[in-house]
């Protein structure tokens, strides 16, 4: 969402990646579409430019076809027609089949990227990857920990799926704002002392380590 249209060949692209994206594995797409549609109502109410042709042509209309046909190929057609197999909003219903320590495990799931967001939140809360990253990563551990299969996949967890992604993306792109902002340039911005910055790199190293 620059602010000028992207060109038709860039959309194209997207579209393929879209396509093969979702066909490989949906619960990205899950993640993805919810989370681009909070950041554009955030756009639109901050009057900032969007890209429609992307968002509608490249984004939306290829996902929501595909995501379309897996679920009806998945729960409205052949075996499936006679089973009780569908989805349902079943809080914490998958999770708690294996742990009853789920509040102290997600924080712990979190640590770094929540620990750099704290740390670096000026800068962080302004970069759009940052934000989409954290956006996808909410959508996915709403899916994970709120729906689930019910019948015979309750156990499975396949939404689990969605949680795991989404923490996956938010790792790599918290991990490169972490590298980009205390390695290319060393310089400190007016309020912060060496002392200070010092410290958070250690912290944010060690919370990295943990994991």
């Amino acid at each position: 969402m620059t602010e000028k249209q992207l060109p038709l060949s860039q959309v194209i692209g997207v579209v393929l990646l879209c396509v093969i994206t979702t066909l490989a594995k949906p619960n990205f797409t899950m993640n993805l579409l919810p989370a681009l549609g909070i950041y554009t109502l955030y756009r639109m109410w901050m009057k900032q430019y969007i890209d429609w042709r992307m968002l509608l042509v490249g984004f939306l209309l290829p996902c929501s076809l595909v995501l379309g046909w897996q679920f009806v190929f998945t729960y409205q057609l052949g075996a499936n027609m006679a089973s009780d197999q569908k989805v349902i909003f079943a809080p914490f219903a998958v999770y708690r089949l294996y742990s009853d320590w789920l509040f102290p495990k997600f924080t712990l799931s979190i640590l770094f990227p929540l620990g750099i967001l704290l740390l670096y939140h000026r800068e962080a809360c302004r970069k759009v990857s940052i934000q989409l990253a954290w956006l996808i990563f909410l959508v996915g551990a709403f899916y994970s920990y709120f729906m689930a299969e019910q019948g015979k996949n309750l156990g499975a967890g396949n939404f689990t799926w969605n949680a795991q992604i989404g923490l996956f993306i938010l790792f790599v792109v918290t991990t490169l704002f972490f590298v980009q902002r205390v390695y290319p340039n060393q310089r400190l911005s007016g309020e912060e002392s060496d002392k200070k910055s010092r410290t958070k790199v250690w912290l944010g190293w060690t919370l990295y380590g943990l994991h």
